[in-house]
């Protein structure tokens, strides 16, 4: 039988589910975002600016909040055996990469046949929900 973790909102096995994984800015440049079909490092900040469904100052926003308190949140990266690609945190990826910061990142990747991309994904938008980071959440 698989670990649990003791966070109780994450119920994804450890056998799935790397935790604290720090990546460097060069690793995080490299690690392709599914939104964009393109790795960080390749993204412009127009694109970011204007990423599907984010109000106009969206990226300022969270730029500036990473840029006076880190990056506090990880950022959900999939394992898909060919190379990492984000699933949740791509405006912090990106944020992370331009200004040369270190992130933690969580990595799935599916292993027991239980646990499902599509419920790392899931539990991942619950922890942005809860942690009040949706564009209504903030004001926009």
């Amino acid at each position: 039988m698989s670990q649990r973790f003791e966070r109780p909102e994450l119920h994804l096995c450890g056998d799935c589910v790397e935790r604290s994984l720090k990546l460097t800015p060069d690793s995080i440049g490299g690690i392709h975002s599914r939104h964009f079909n393109a790795p960080i490092s390749e993204i412009t900040r127009e694109q970011m600016e204007n990423k599907v469904g984010d109000p106009p100052g969206w990226l300022d926003h969270v730029e500036q909040s990473i840029i006076a308190n880190g990056v506090t949140d990880r950022i959900g990266v999939i394992d898909t055996r060919r190379r990492f690609e984000i699933s949740e945190g791509n405006h912090r990826a990106w944020i992370a990469y331009q200004h040369s910061l270190t992130v933690v990142v969580d990595v799935f990747t599916e292993m027991c046949g239980q646990c499902t991309e599509a419920l790392f994904i899931d539990v991942l938008n619950a922890q942005t929900r809860t942690r009040g980071w949706l564009h209504h959440q903030q004001g926009f």
